[in-house]
């Protein structure tokens, strides 16, 4: 998180009051740049990095939005809004230039947080709220603004546009405080913590940092990725309950994604923001144009992996999660013989597949 629990709170169980109430007072347009607002200054005080980067994207998603509409150029010219990935990871971030300001940024950031912290999301949802303007003719401007520096879910997403917040205006006076709907939005705020600061730091205490035999990277590669999924989770938890109490629906992260028995329905599980992203703006694209939904959905989760991080251990990742569901897609038929047998085995494959590709992934293995 980008602060300690107590400031976070204390942001929320403030701000997101007044945050609704001023809607009756100053309209909602202007509720929003006050919040807007207030999250820059916020922003600045975890990361100055980030609000030089969400001063770019705001810049690129303007000059291509005048672009496309006044000058015609072809929308796939959007995808220019993801050159940022490319100075943040891989190669060029380990520049000596790039280090200096690494070191620089890391140095001013509160209580020594990641300077890019959330970096990669941002870049995503400049680029949906971009296409979402594009769909509208309209600019959105302040309601992109609030969508890119919502404070709650700036770490880990989830990924989503500015429709989310362009919606809320019209939504009827009264009903982001029903009760029922606060203590919904609280219990899985308080889950997503749990699963944040103390689920997830439990198993991860598990996993041997230096491990000397075979049981023991074993026993570290399925703590690790189970410890995983409830770091990842518990983000997503708190976002979705934050953005909740202020009148906000955001996009489900996780599913029980641990239930899949494929690696297509472990993706309709896992990271469904994710998945979304590619199914919308990478693999559909391709299809039309290509009719190939193998080589679609391979060259889709490429893009994944390296969206993650440009580096051998995303590349394979990429190439592992894409091969396995271009197999998928080839042979989706089912059989009724045997199906708990074969559910089962589906169950345990699918599993160990993930698990050992998070592990290459993340350099344990």
């Amino acid at each position: 998180m980008l602060y300690p629990t107590g400031i976070f709170l204390i942001y929320l169980f403030i701000g997101a009051p007044l945050f609704s109430f001023s809607k009756l007072f100053i309209g909602y347009r202007s509720s929003l740049i006050f919040l807007a607002i207030f999250n820059l200054f916020l922003i600045t005080l975890a990361s100055p990095f980030l609000i030089l980067l969400i001063s770019l994207q705001i810049l690129l998603m303007l000059s291509m939005y005048f672009l496309i509409k006044q000058y015609k150029f072809n929308s796939n010219y959007a995808w220019l809004l993801i050159l940022p990935l490319i100075f943040l990871s891989g190669p060029i971030f380990n520049l000596p230039l790039s280090e200096y300001f690494r070191k620089l940024f890391t140095g001013i950031t509160f209580n020594e947080t990641p300077f890019k912290i959330g970096a990669t999301f941002i870049v995503l949802k400049s680029y949906i709220s971009l296409k979402q303007w594009i769909k509208r003719d309209k600019i959105l401007i302040i309601e992109a603004l609030s969508a890119l520096t919502f404070v709650p879910s700036l770490p880990a997403g989830p990924i989503h546009g500015c429709l989310e917040w362009e919606n809320n205006k019209f939504k009827k006076k009264g009903t982001d405080y029903k009760i029922q709907n606060v203590l919904i939005a609280i219990s899985r705020i308080f889950w997503g913590i749990a699963s944040l600061m103390v689920i997830a730091p439990l198993l991860a205490s598990v996993v041997p940092k230096d491990p000397d035999s075979f049981q023991q990277i074993v026993l570290g590669v399925y703590f690790r990725f189970i410890s995983l999924f409830f770091d990842f989770s518990g983000y997503s938890s708190v976002a979705i309950g934050s953005a909740a109490l202020f009148g906000i629906k955001l996009p489900e992260n996780f599913d029980k994604p641990f239930l899949a028995t494929n690696i297509k329905e472990f993706w309709r599980r896992w990271h469904m923001s994710m998945s979304n992203f590619i199914g919308t703006y990478i693999y559909k694209p391709y299809v039309r144009l290509s009719n190939n939904k193998r080589l679609g959905i391979f060259i889709a989760f490429i893009f994944a992996g390296l969206w993650h991080e440009i580096s051998l251990r995303f590349l394979l990742w990429g190439i592992g999660h894409g091969t396995c569901m271009a197999v998928t897609i080839k042979n989706s038929s089912k059989t009724k013989k045997y199906w708990l047998i074969n559910r089962i085995l589906s169950y345990l494959l699918t599993f160990n597949i993930v698990t050992f590709l998070s592990a290459i992934a993340t350099g344990y293995i």
